[in-house]
């Protein structure tokens, strides 16, 4: 398993850490990021979501949200939309990385040295625009 290799799960929280700020536009210095592998859950995945947040008068409020899923099943749409885009842009003649697809990944590649988008409406209106066949 992935998170059995250190490498492997020091890469994954990297990943999962690395685009909050991007997203947020400054520093989140208290984000707090555990990954753990429980057997007896097999392909299960649960994620507890804490968000800590000012409300009127300068109240602390906390947001908590537990996410319950199966990971196969999260990620078999994405498998098949991210092939049906592969075929289009092999249909359309495009190869190399495909940056309009960012949308499909927490760290998305690019090309020509292009800061990767992590806000998610960014990433669907450059998916859009690509499928309605317009180049960027």
């Amino acid at each position: 398993l992935a998170l059995d290799d250190p490498k492997s799960l020091a890469s994954k929280l990297g990943t999962k850490g690395s685009v909050l700020n991007d997203i947020l536009g400054y520093p989140v210095e208290d984000h707090i990021i555990m990954i753990h592998y429980y057997r007896p859950r097999g392909d299960d995945k649960e994620a507890w979501d804490n968000i800590d947040l000012t409300g009127f008068m300068g109240q602390k409020m906390q947001l908590k949200l537990n996410f319950l899923c199966k990971d196969s099943i999260l990620a078999a749409p994405l498998a098949i939309e991210i092939a049906r885009c592969l075929d289009l842009a092999q249909q359309r003649g495009e190869g190399g990385v495909q940056d309009q697809m960012g949308l499909f990944f927490k760290l998305p590649q690019t090309s020509g040295g292009r800061k990767p988008v992590h806000a998610v409406p960014e990433q669907q209106a450059i998916l859009d625009h690509w499928l309605d066949g317009k180049t960027a």
